[in-house]
């Protein structure tokens, strides 16, 4: 029988299982903020989708310095196109402090079409580029 996709949330063992396979696919965050890293700072929470004790995504809300809220979601190469993406935004995004907050915003790569999508579907609008050629979000 096959074991469940289950989101729970981010921990430390799960973020570092996360950077192994995740160096391994540098450019192959679903949604990326460039020098981000999962869990980084005090201003950040997240969750993990797993499967048994293996994490295969994770999305995180983290504050960057300058009080910005970015959404950062990675989904393992070999579970894309199956839904995973969405259901890890859709965690994120019914918190209750995430709707606490004023805006959020998401980068995505411009040939990433799929997250463009969930992100227009959950009510976020292109707003521009960021620093890295990727498209910018916001969700207000």
């Amino acid at each position: 029988m096959e074991q469940p996709v289950v989101i729970v949330p981010l921990t430390s063992l799960y973020q570092s299982k996360i950077e192994a396979w995740a160096s391994d696919d540098a450019g192959g965050a679903l949604f990326k903020q460039s020098g981000t890293h999962l869990a980084d700072g005090q201003d950040s929470r997240g969750w993990a989708a797993v499967i048994g004790s293996d994490p295969i995504g994770a999305v995180t809300i983290s504050r960057d310095p300058s009080g910005v809220d970015f959404m950062y979601v990675i989904v393992k190469p070999s579970e894309r196109r199956h839904g995973l993406g969405a259901s890890l935004v859709k965690t994120a995004l019914d918190d209750p402090e995430t709707k606490k907050l004023t805006r959020l915003h998401a980068y995505v790569e411009p040939e990433n079409t799929a997250a463009q999508k969930i992100l227009i579907k959950r009510g976020f609008s292109q707003i521009g580029y960021g620093p890295d050629g990727q498209i910018e979000f916001e969700l207000h």
